[in-house]
């Protein structure tokens, strides 16, 4: 009789042990199936996404809040030039003439002076500041030399 209650147990236990077994297997198979299959979109995930939405639209209204304002800038120095008597010739032209004299001005600072300055100064600065005032100091240091300035 105690061999067959020591088969008994063991069977039971080896009931027992392929129950706890087949439980994880379920519990993982049941974890697996809910993390592979696609999730809701999670609250960062939307926050992140309507963000980025938020950002573009930003970047769109600037973009057409900066073309407006320079157009009315625009449209403002076209009356200003009018007053003041420069209807004969397109803004356009100016502009372009403007470009050549910077482009100019650019190798002739490369040459005698610097070019340490933005597109944007003023045409007399640029001269003044950036090339008139290395060409003084260099004809000073020739007159101090005794060489004759060319």
């Amino acid at each position: 009789m105690a061999l067959e209650i020591q088969a008994f147990l063991i069977a039971c236990g080896i009931v027992a042990v392929t129950a706890i077994v087949g439980l994880i297997v379920y519990q993982m198979a049941g974890f697996l199936y809910h993390r592979c299959k696609p999730m809701p979109e999670s609250f960062w995930q939307q926050a992140i996404r309507e963000s980025d939405e938020f950002a573009k639209n930003i970047k769109d209204a600037q973009h057409h809040w900066l073309t407006g304002n320079r157009a009315a800038w625009v449209r403002i120095l076209n009356l200003a030039l009018h007053e003041l008597g420069f209807e004969d010739r397109k803004l356009e032209d100016m502009i372009l003439e403007r470009e050549e004299a910077i482009a100019q001005l650019r190798m002739a600072c490369d040459e005698y002076g610097d070019n340490d300055w933005p597109n944007g100064l003023h045409l007399a600065d640029i001269i003044e500041k950036h090339l008139v005032r290395y060409l003084e100091s260099d004809s000073e240091t020739e007159n101090e030399e005794g060489d004759v300035p060319i």
